[in-house]
């Protein structure tokens, strides 16, 4: 798998940021990547949106300081990966809010372009935390 963009919206300082990661030299060869800039510029911000991908994608819970991390003004942040993998494209959005000092997943959907159709399918999609959450999920066992 091989990021190609991550999307950031409402999350820490950042309000919109979208970071690309194409290699012009070796499209599909390794690469080095460095982070550089100022204070205040995003730099911890991606790295905690990695992370985020990292957990929920293995089924662990956001840590509980996500939630002191979503924009106040806007009450609710949300990811976007766009990664390659070996059958093709696909993107990953979460979108998260501050539950009483708690992150709650909001909406998650996955899609993927096939390199056969080349058109992008929604392999699933939850909205709302109580018809997708845990809680839902014990209730129905």
């Amino acid at each position: 798998m091989r990021f190609e963009k991550v999307t950031i919206e409402n999350f820490k300082n950042v309000v919109h940021g979208e970071l690309t990661f194409e290699n012009k030299r070796r499209p599909y060869g390794p690469s080095i990547l460095a982070l550089y800039g100022q204070n205040g510029s995003g730099k911890s911000a991606l790295i905690d949106c990695l992370l985020a991908f990292k957990l929920l994608v293995t089924g662990e819970p956001l840590p509980r300081r996500f939630a002191d991390y979503v924009h106040k003004d806007a009450g609710f942040a949300r990811f976007l990966y766009e990664f390659d993998h070996n059958d093709g494209r696909a993107k990953y959005e979460v979108e998260f809010r501050d539950n009483e000092g708690a992150p709650q997943l909001v909406r998650e959907t996955l899609s993927y372009v096939s390199d056969e159709t080349n058109h992008l399918k929604t392999a699933f999609t939850t909205k709302g935390y109580d018809e997708y959450g845990p809680k839902a999920l014990q209730a129905a066992m």
